[in-house]
């Protein structure tokens, strides 16, 4: 038996009374875990009912043998992450970085820095906890894109530098630059053509993603185009496919909400 805290990764209803949940602790790695009786009524003082997806909580977890699923005995809310599902444009980064680190992690493995890239883009997300004013709308892409990249670097996927991750030089005056998911980084215009498979990148766009994952810059202050963020998405979720061999679920949702907005054609424009 271990006590730890744990975020909701995934978790679907498996009889009238409990769940089946993927929880990531922070010392004991990813648990499979079986919630008897979780959504029944609960008695005051208990906690809320049921387990919900995002929340964080502190658990008391006893492992089982073999495939068997582990049993969830208590557990504490730390924070049911309300604010993240009040608004589409938190909702849909905080499921996909939650699905990425439940694709990528393996179960039983500690990996405190996933932990903690994912528990910090969760609070960035719904506004940071202890009273802080919930993140706009148009603010949450610094905090998804570092949380994206954070996990990534913490699994040895992404490797964030300020500069090429061939030749290690800056960027300035080495644009256009090139997305490399082999090299796990971003070339400069003098390296991109060694590498068979990449995406294009702006020097703008490179400068903030390097900016953000190095962490030299404050993700909740950083501002980032909608430009900026359509192309690092293409780059990242590009990336995150090669690395788990499939396309997450959350994709095409994430897809829509940072894709280029069209504009409105004029009237009469097209006959």
């Amino acid at each position: 038996m271990f006590r730890d805290e744990a975020l909701v990764l995934r978790r679907h209803d498996w009889s009238e009374s409990s769940q089946i949940a993927n929880l990531l602790t922070r010392e004991h790695g990813k648990r499979s875990v079986l919630a008897k009786g979780s959504r029944r009524e609960r008695l005051k003082g208990q906690g809320p009912r049921g387990i919900d997806l995002l929340s964080r909580l502190w658990v008391t977890i006893y492992p089982k043998r073999g495939d068997a699923l582990d049993l969830l005995g208590d557990w504490e809310p730390l924070d049911v992450a309300t604010r993240i599902r009040a608004s589409l444009e938190t909702l849909l980064p905080a499921l996909y970085l939650a699905e990425l680190a439940d694709a990528l992690t393996p179960l039983a493995d500690p990996a405190p820095e996933v932990y903690d890239g994912l528990a910090w883009s969760l609070a960035a997300l719904g506004g940071g906890g202890g009273g802080a004013s919930p993140v706009r709308p148009r603010d949450s892409t610094g905090p998804f894109f570092s949380g994206l990249s954070r996990i990534l670097a913490s699994l040895g996927y992404f490797h964030p530098r300020a500069g090429c991750a061939a030749c290690g030089r800056s960027f300035a005056g080495h644009g256009p630059l090139r997305f490399a998911p082999a090299s796990g980084g971003i070339l400069c215009r003098d390296c991109k053509e060694d590498e068979p498979r990449t995406v294009p990148l702006s020097a703008g766009a490179g400068a903030v993603l390097a900016a953000l994952a190095a962490g030299n810059v404050d993700p909740l202050r950083v501002r980032v185009s909608r430009a900026q963020a359509a192309e690092l998405w293409r780059a990242l979720s590009r990336f995150v496919w090669e690395v788990a061999e499939k396309r997450l679920r959350a994709e095409g949702a994430v897809d829509r909400l940072l894709a280029p907005r069209q504009a409105p054609a004029r009237a009469g424009a097209a006959r």
